[in-house]
């Protein structure tokens, strides 16, 4: 996994490096598709795939495109950046959610009811 994060990382960079002299308002955003993605790593393995992964990713990189949409038809980035920036947020806090339901079942060794 470890590879995998360099890997985005340097996917990242190379986004910022593009973005920084072609519309630096579209980097935030690029960064939330990249970040969404990201979940999707975790399918690779047994076990850590979860159906929970490929919904955030899916809710990520729709949140990141959809910012860059809006800044790309004149949309005030502030604005975009914000929208991006909450729903970034929300996915967090509803992964973290989720996260701390599934453990303590598994720690009980009981089936978690995401996969």
């Amino acid at each position: 996994m470890s590879v995998a994060f360099c890997v985005e990382f340097l996917v990242i960079w190379g986004a910022v490096y593009l973005l920084r002299s072609m519309n630096v308002d579209l980097i935030q955003p690029a960064i939330a598709v990249i970040v969404g993605l990201h979940f999707l790593l975790f399918c690779l393995s047994p076990a850590t795939r979860s159906v929970v992964h490929i919904i955030t990713a899916a809710f990520g990189s729709v949140a990141g495109a959809a910012g860059m949409w809006q800044i790309s038809t004149g949309a005030d980035p502030a604005t975009t950046h914000a929208a991006v920036g909450l729903c970034m947020g929300a996915i967090t806090l509803a992964y973290a959610w989720i996260f701390l339901q599934v453990v303590p079942a598994i720690s009980r060794e009981e089936t978690p009811g995401l996969r």
